[in-house]
């Protein structure tokens, strides 16, 4: 089977989870048998290139979109160019990863005409929230409903006061129902709504196949009417599931060895854990940041605080494998985000054998069960966080328990070849 995976970069130029997604599901392809391509664009200029066997093909598009193009009033330049691949493959199905100014619906339009089977997958919450927090305007998590949210107004608020928020949308919710938000010069802000539902009718209408990476985002599929959706859960680098012999034993009976892997960023919810940590024995537990850190006002608050503790490791920018190793010397993974769309250091570390202490926002609850295999808090609230950590200070058999009820995790092995399976289907 020939197969051609889209999305907006790749390798080398670009190495961010989506990247790594597609990276890993195509090997897995090419030692199944199959022809795997990816086909992605670049900015100012048009190349082929192979990447581990991967046949890469990049079409142009210009360094900055003209207006029309940011709010998909007319089909995005390098839309000819990406057709003229397609049509030199000919490929039996064509998986797109991403949607953006680049690559979008009319990409989606021009394969579907080519009759060529398509396959979406949603790796970003963009495609159903504007801000891709999946948060309202009071920070309570939304359940994405693009169709019947106030979803202008949510995103307006992050930088317009409550009123002006109210009108701007009301206006512009106006404007699309009488059919004129595309003949009155509106900012571009104002296309943003009327282009998600666009896009989630578009999806609905013109890919055979709709994946769902996690349950949450399969539920909110159906929330705004998407249909032909195929669960195929999150897998992870295989690899983090190298069979080695686990310590099941807490190297330090007299502190709790706590891991945070990830950006710092306040979607994190990492000021919350930094509460958390001021109304507990600090010199109980051991705190490891295996970070990605910024120079924002947010991050330095939040690295200023990890390491005025009395036991702390922080490291920056680590490779995958010692991330790898970290996991397996730490007792709980720390994981108090305000939203997720389908987060794999959750997965990273339960195939090392490591609990995790999470919010309880769908996206983790999918894969930890609260006193199973990790412990859950309320989302937002550090009080609640500070309850588990002191159930497990105070008791530190809890860490081996949860440890047992771990069970194997899937890998993108895995996920390549289930998607197999639905491509033979097609």
């Amino acid at each position: 089977m020939r197969i051609v995976h889209v999305l907006d970069s790749f390798f080398p130029d670009s190495l961010g989870g989506t990247e790594n997604y597609v990276y890993f599901i195509s090997q897995a392809m090419l030692q199944f048998g199959h022809e795997v391509y990816v086909v992605s664009s670049k900015k100012g200029v048009s190349c082929e290139y192979d990447y581990e066997g991967i046949k890469v093909y990049r079409f142009m598009v210009s360094v900055s979109a003209s207006k029309k193009e940011l709010i998909q009033q007319v089909a995005p330049e390098g839309l000819d160019s990406f057709t003229k691949i397609i049509k030199r493959i000919s490929p039996n199905v064509v998986h797109f990863h991403t949607f953006n100014r680049a690559i979008n619906v009319y990409h989606l339009r021009a394969v579907k005409a080519l009759g060529i089977k398509t396959v979406f997958t949603a790796h970003q919450s963009g495609i159903f929230c504007l801000k891709g927090t999946m948060l309202d305007e009071k920070g309570i998590p939304c359940n994405g409903d693009a169709f019947n949210n106030p979803c202008l107004r949510c995103y307006l608020s992050q930088t317009k006061s409550k009123n002006v928020a109210y009108i701007v949308s009301i206006a512009v919710g106006l404007l699309e129902k009488l059919g004129l938000l595309h003949i009155f010069p509106c900012p571009g802000f104002a296309y943003l709504h009327y282009n998600r539902k666009r896009e989630l009718r578009d999806i609905t209408k013109y890919s055979d196949c709709n994946i769902a990476i996690s349950m949450w985002v399969y539920n909110t599929f159906k929330i705004n009417r998407v249909n032909n959706i195929c669960l195929i859960p999150q897998g992870i680098n295989p690899m983090f599931c190298i069979s080695e012999e686990k310590c099941f034993k807490r190297a330090d009976a007299n502190r709790l060895k706590l891991l945070f892997v990830g950006r710092i960023y306040p979607i994190k919810g990492l000021d919350i854990f930094c509460k958390a940590l001021e109304l507990i024995d600090s010199k109980k537990v051991e705190v490891t940041f295996a970070c990605v850190c910024g120079e924002d006002e947010y991050a330095l608050r939040i690295k200023e605080t990890i390491t005025s503790l009395p036991y702390f490791n922080w490291y920056e920018n680590v490779p995958a494998d010692n991330v790898r190793k970290l996991m397996l010397k730490n007792d709980l993974l720390i994981l108090p985000s305000r939203s997720e769309m389908s987060p794999l250091v959750v997965l990273e570390a339960l195939a090392c054998s490591l609990p995790v202490l999470g919010s309880n926002i769908a996206p983790i609850t999918d894969s930890i069960t609260d006193n199973v295999n990790g412990l859950i808090f309320e989302v937002n609230n550090p009080a609640s966080m500070v309850e588990q950590l002191n159930k497990v200070i105070e008791t530190s058999s809890i860490i081996n328990k949860l440890r047992k009820n771990i069970d194997a995790v899937r890998t993108l092995n895995n996920v390549a070849d289930d998607l197999i399976q639905l491509y033979l289907k097609l």
